[in-house]
């Protein structure tokens, strides 16, 4: 008999719920790294995205974890650095937020630490105003 580990059967409705999440609130670079076929993977799913500020952290963090919530009935198992609101990580177990300032994001570099895994780039709502903005 398999364990099921708690929110193991709907780590991809989690997935896209913090991506509905982070977008509502104009995340910048949310990237989706499926790690689940990785050899001992510490999740299915790393999201990952850019905050503009520690402010704008905190919002897109409080978001994603309302958004959850609303629609998976889900709170984080763990959530860390909203003390600082530099590196925000929610852990809904299966499936692992980070919320970055630019600056942190490239300096811990998770996309090259996770390189095996899938990467997928999901535009966001301010990247899709900008281009409809300047017609690129």
């Amino acid at each position: 008999m398999v364990k099921v580990k708690r929110g193991q059967k709907n780590s991809e409705a989690i997935r896209d719920s913090i991506v509905e999440g982070m977008n509502e609130k104009k995340a910048l670079d949310v990237v989706i790294i499926d790690i689940k076929s990785l050899f001992n993977p510490l999740a299915d799913y790393l999201i990952i995205c850019i905050a503009t500020s520690d402010k704008h952290a905190e919002a897109i963090s409080d978001e994603v974890e309302k958004t959850v919530f609303k629609n998976q009935k889900e709170n984080p198992w763990v959530s860390e650095g909203k003390d600082l609101n530099e590196w925000i990580i929610l852990d809904y177990v299966n499936v692992m937020a980070h919320v970055f300032l630019e600056e942190k994001r490239n300096h811990f570099a998770l996309e090259e630490l996770w390189a095996d895994g899938k990467v997928k780039r999901i535009e966001s709502k301010k990247e899709e105003e900008i281009t409809e903005r300047t017609g690129s």
